[in-house]
């Protein structure tokens, strides 16, 4: 409902994708070296898909919208909420691939993205977008309300994770390769695609931002669906966050 809701909140058009393809295009490109680089380090491949993914599903929904809209106006507010419903895909093919593959076979890891509900609906979403059609005011209220359920149900599920990180361990290899990954080596990728395309100053700035929003809480969600150490990702969640306090004012001035 949550993505349902997101997608058909704004008529979209064809020149609307530029910012959010390129958000697509560095992810995937992060996510391909980031794998094949970090496979080098870890021989878990648990450890390998959880840094990986730690660079490419940022918080754009509920903290990168209004974190734009309030550095630059409303007028980042579209390109925010396009370039989140990119993201939508970005977690639910790339992320529950990495996730799978910490205990799945390429082959099954591919089939639990299909069966994944979120994609049909956002991919049906798109196509109702495009063709003009507008949901009735009481079933647009409805999808509204399950969207914001959904949210607080992805702060319960890791704050039953965050209350039990006190009981276990986190290697710091791992949060240390993750954090690189997550404001080094995505931040540089993300400014060698964007240095190069044709975007406005704006638009690359806030396509910049967006790849390097601190971890998605819906990491937490996959982690635990695939058991890939929700707890270590639970460990990273928090201390993105606090680097991403950090480091948003430099940030903000590399476009």
């Amino acid at each position: 409902m949550l993505a349902f809701w997101g997608i058909l909140g704004k008529k979209m058009e064809i020149n609307d994708f530029f910012a959010p393809a390129l958000y697509l295009a560095i992810s995937v490109i992060g996510s391909v070296a980031g794998f094949v680089l970090f496979s080098r380090f870890f021989n878990d491949k648990k450890d390998v898909a959880i840094i990986t993914a730690a660079g490419v599903i940022g918080n754009t929904g509920n903290l990168g919208i209004p974190l734009l809209v309030g550095l630059f106006g409303k007028e980042a507010a579209f390109y925010a909420v396009l370039i989140n419903t990119a993201n939508v895909f970005v977690l639910y093919v790339v992320g529950v691939f990495l996730y799978s593959m910490g205990n799945f076979t390429t082959k099954e890891a591919v089939k639990n993205i299909v069966s994944i509900p979120v994609i049909w609906f956002s991919l049906g979403a798109i196509l109702l977008n495009f063709a003009g059609v507008t949901l009735n005011a009481s079933v647009t209220k409805i999808v509204e309300m399950g969207a914001h359920t959904s949210m607080v149900i992805q702060l319960v599920i890791f704050g039953v994770f965050m209350a039990g990180l006190g009981r276990v361990s986190v290697e710091k290899k791992t949060l240390i390769f993750a954090m690189v990954n997550k404001f080094v080596f995505m931040p540089l990728i993300a400014f060698a695609v964007l240095l190069f395309s044709d975007a406005s100053s704006f638009i690359k700035t806030i396509v910049f931002l967006q790849v390097c929003m601190p971890l998605a809480v819906s990491n937490v969600n996959l982690a635990s669906l695939y058991g890939c150490k929700p707890y270590t990702v639970t460990a990273l969640i928090l201390v993105s966050a606090g680097l991403f306090l950090a480091l948003i004012f430099p940030f903000m001035r590399v476009f």
